[in-house]
């Protein structure tokens, strides 16, 4: 098993102020992928910051946010271990189903057919608005 520290190590090298929310998703991704299996205990955030070299704060607010999201399970004095609630996302359905060549829709929930957007008007219209703008316009307010 690979070791939590090993997991976050990208992380860590992300830019300090996306830091936290690199570090909470590289968590939370390693729970749902299974990398993380359910019981694994964690590092105590003391230790994780000083192998990550990272603030303390900030392993215990990453911590705090994915106990709250059912990822992690955590007790004073008890260590953070990561949460049984959460599986591992399944693997998008295919449609398996023959399809013939001549179907014209694709019944999708949410997927807009996006060969009927009008691009040449929104081109022309977007050309038009710009031609005419003052250039003061395209500065800050």
């Amino acid at each position: 098993m690979t070791s939590a520290w090993e997991l976050l190590l990208p992380a860590a090298s992300a830019p300090a102020r996306a830091r936290g929310r690199a570090l909470q998703e590289a968590l939370r991704g390693a729970v749902r992928s299974g990398r993380l299996a359910a019981g694994t205990r964690l590092p105590s955030s003391r230790d994780l910051a000083a192998d990550l070299g990272v603030s303390r704060g900030l392993v215990t607010e990453a911590y705090e946010q994915l106990t709250a999201e059912g990822y992690l399970r955590s007790g004073r004095g008890a260590g953070t271990w990561v949460g049984d609630a959460v599986r591992a996302a399944r693997p998008r359905a295919r449609d398996l189903a023959p399809r013939s060549r001549g179907d014209l829709a694709d019944f999708v929930p949410g997927t807009p057919d996006l060969s009927l957007f009008p691009r040449s008007a929104w081109a022309a219209a977007q050309r038009s608005v710009l031609t005419d703008l003052p250039h003061e316009s395209l500065g800050y307010p």
